[in-house]
C-alpha cells in the first residue's frame, strides 16, 4: 500500500548521508599533512638561521681584515728576494748535507724521502733521545763535556754558516699554506735542532768561563726561533716558543754557573725584554682559523682520508676518499654541515677575543670554552669537525702563558743577581727587596695575576709561577716525562 499523498510513480526519498564524515576527513588530512609541513618549515627556519649566523660571523672577520681561507692567509705571507732571505741560505746548507730530502721539499715532492735519524753520542747533553741531563749545581762530567766539544768541533763549519744566515734581514720558507693540513714543514724540527746546538755552545762556554761566548750563543738560539716570527701557522709559532725556551734554559744554566757583571746582566735583561711575545697567541689563533675551516671543503677531507691509513671496507684509500667526498657533498647540500661551521666560527671568535686580553681570567675562560665544545658538538646534529679540531686548541694559550711566566721569572732572576752584586753575594729574603733598586715592580703570574713567587734554596733560589693547575707547590720543578702539572720555575743554584 502506498503512503498517503504519494503516487505510485513517485520514488521513495534517498537516505540522508551523515555530515559528520566531513570533519573526519579534514582531521585525517591534518594528521597526515600538517606534521611534514611543520617539519619542512622548521627545517627551513633552522637552515636560514644557521646561514644568517655564518654570514654575520664571516662578515665580522672580513671587516677586521683577517683571513678566512687558506688563499687569503697565503697572501699575507708574501715572497721576498732570495738575497735577503735567511731561509734560502739555511736550506742550501741543509741541502748540502741531505740533498735528496731538501730538494724534494723545495720541489714539493710527496712523500718526502725517508731520512735516517741522526745518531748522537749518548754522553752528549740535550741532543738525542738518550741525551744526558746536566745538573745546574755542579760541573759537567768529563765524558759529557768531551762529547759536547767533539760534536761542536765537527759542526763548526755548519754553525758558522747558520750564523751567517741569521745575519740576513728577512726569513721565509717555501711553505704552501694552501695545502692546509698537508703542508710540508720539515724546516721546523731542523730549526729546533739548530737552537739546541746553540744551547749546547752556551753550556760549554759557561762551563769554560767564557761568559761573552755563552751570552752570544743564548741570543743565537733565540734568533733561530725568531726566524719563524712571520710564518702564519700555529705549529710554527709553537716551535718558535720552544726555541725561545732553549734560550731561557741557557740563561738559567749560565746564571747557575757564573757570576755575571752588571753590564752582562743588563745585556741579558734587554734580551729578555725583547723576547716578549705580546699578541702572538691571538695572531696564532687568527691564522689557525683558515686551517680549521678548510676541512669543510670536501677535497681536503677526501685528501686526508686518501693519504692516511683510513680506508673503506675494500681497504682502498682512494675509494675511501671518494666516499668521504660524496658524503660531505650530501651533508653540505642538505645543510647538515652548517651547524658545525657555525659552532667552529663562534668558538674561534670568542677564543680570539679572549686571547687578546692576556689575563688569567681570559686564560681560564678559553680552556673552559674549548672544553665545552665536546658537549656542544654532540647535540643534534652532531658537529663532527668541531669536535675533532677545536679541543686540540684548548692548551694553546696555556703554552704561551707558561713561556711568559718563565720569561718574567728570568727577568726577576737577573734583578736578584744584581742585588747579589750590591750585597756581597747574598740572596734577598723576598722579592719586594728588589723594588725599586733592581726592578721597577714584581711581574705578575700569568696564571693567577698575583706576584711571581720566590723561595730561597740551600744554594741559590727559585722564582716561579703556580702554573696551569693553580696550585702553589713551592717552586717544585716538573719531572721530565712525568706529564704531571707543577710550578713553572726559573732556578739559579749558585
Amino acid at each position: 500500500m502506498s503512503e498517503p499523498g504519494r503516487t505510485a510513480a513517485t520514488p521513495p526519498p534517498l537516505p540522508r548521508r551523515s555530515s559528520s564524515r566531513i570533519p573526519l576527513v579534514l582531521i585525517l588530512a591534518a594528521v597526515l599533512l600538517v606534521p611534514p609541513a611543520l617539519l619542512v618549515r622548521w627545517y627551513a627556519s633552522v637552515r636560514s638561521s644557521n646561514a644568517s649566523a655564518i654570514r654575520k660571523l664571516e662578515s665580522e672577520v672580513r671587516q677586521r681584515g683577517e683571513p678566512l681561507t687558506l688563499a687569503e692567509l697565503q697572501a699575507k705571507y708574501p715572497l721576498i728576494p732570495d738575497e735577503e732571505n735567511a731561509a734560502v741560505a739555511l736550506m742550501a746548507l741543509w741541502e748540502s748535507e741531505a740533498p735528496s730530502f731538501w730538494q724534494a721539499f723545495i720541489k714539493d715532492e710527496r712523500p718526502l724521502p725517508e731520512r735516517p735519524p741522526e745518531k748522537y753520542d749518548p754522553a752528549l747533553p740535550f741532543l738525542g733521545a738518550d741525551a744526558q741531563q746536566i745538573p745546574r749545581d755542579g760541573p759537567v762530567n768529563s765524558n759529557s763535556l768531551a762529547a759536547a766539544e767533539s760534536y761542536l768541533s765537527e759542526k763548526a763549519s755548519h754553525l758558522e754558516q747558520v750564523r751567517a744566515a741569521l745575519r740576513r734581514p728577512r726569513f721565509r720558507f717555501p711553505v704552501k699554506i694552501e695545502d692546509g693540513p698537508d703542508a710540508l714543514l720539515p724546516h721546523l724540527p731542523a730549526l729546533k735542532a739548530e737552537a739546541q746546538n746553540f744551547r749546547l755552545i752556551a753550556l760549554v762556554a759557561s762551563e769554560r768561563g767564557d761568559k761573552a761566548a755563552a751570552i752570544t750563543a743564548i741570543k743565537e738560539a733565540a734568533q733561530t726561533g725568531q726566524i719563524l716570527a712571520s710564518e702564519p701557522l700555529l705549529i710554527s709559532q709553537l716551535v718558535r716558543v720552544a726555541c725561545l725556551g732553549c734560550a731561557l734554559d741557557g740563561v738559567e744554566q749560565l746564571l747557575s754557573r757564573q757570576s755575571l757583571t752588571d753590564a752582562e746582566l743588563e745585556s741579558l735583561r734587554r734580551f729578555l725584554e725583547e723576547m716578549n711575545l705580546h699578541g702572538v697567541a691571538r695572531t696564532a689563533l687568527v691564522n689557525e682559523r683558515p686551517f680549521s675551516l678548510c676541512m669543510f671543503n670536501p677535497e681536503f677531507a677526501a685528501r686526508a682520508a686518501g693519504s692516511g691509513s683510513r680506508s673503506d671496507d675494500t681497504g682502498n684509500p682512494d675509494q675511501a676518499a671518494r666516499s668521504v667526498r660524496t658524503g660531505f657533498g650530501v651533508m653540505q647540500s642538505v645543510g647538515f654541515m652548517d651547524p658545525d661551521r657555525r659552532l667552529m666560527l663562534a668558538t674561534l671568535k670568542e677564543a680570539i677575543e679572549l686571547a687578546g686580553q692576556e689575563t688569567p681570567e681570559s686564560l681560564r675562560k678559553t680552556e673552559a670554552l674549548f672544553a665545552e665544545v665536546q658537549t656542544n658538538a654532540t647535540r643534534f646534529p652532531p658537529k663532527l669537525l668541531s669536535a675533532m679540531m677545536l679541543p686540540a686548541l684548548q692548551k694553546v694559550l696555556s703554552r704561551y702563558a707558561t713561556y711568559e711566566a718563565r720569561r718574567r721569572a728570568g727577568l726577576i732572576a737577573i734583578a736578584v743577581e744584581r742585588h747579589r752584586l750590591d750585597h756581597g753575594g747574598s740572596v734577598p729574603e723576598k722579592l719586594d727587596d728588589l723594588v725599586p733598586a733592581q726592578a721597577p715592580a714584581i711581574p705578575s703570574d700569568p696564571f693567577d695575576g698575583q706576584n711571581l713567587r720566590f723561595r730561597k734554596l740551600a744554594r741559590g733560589y727559585v722564582v716561579y709561577s703556580i702554573g696551569s693547575d693553580l696550585q702553589d707547590d713551592g717552586g717544585k720543578e716538573p719531572k721530565r716525562g712525568s706529564g704531571k702539572s707543577s710550578d713553572v720555575t726559573f732556578t739559579v743554584e749558585r
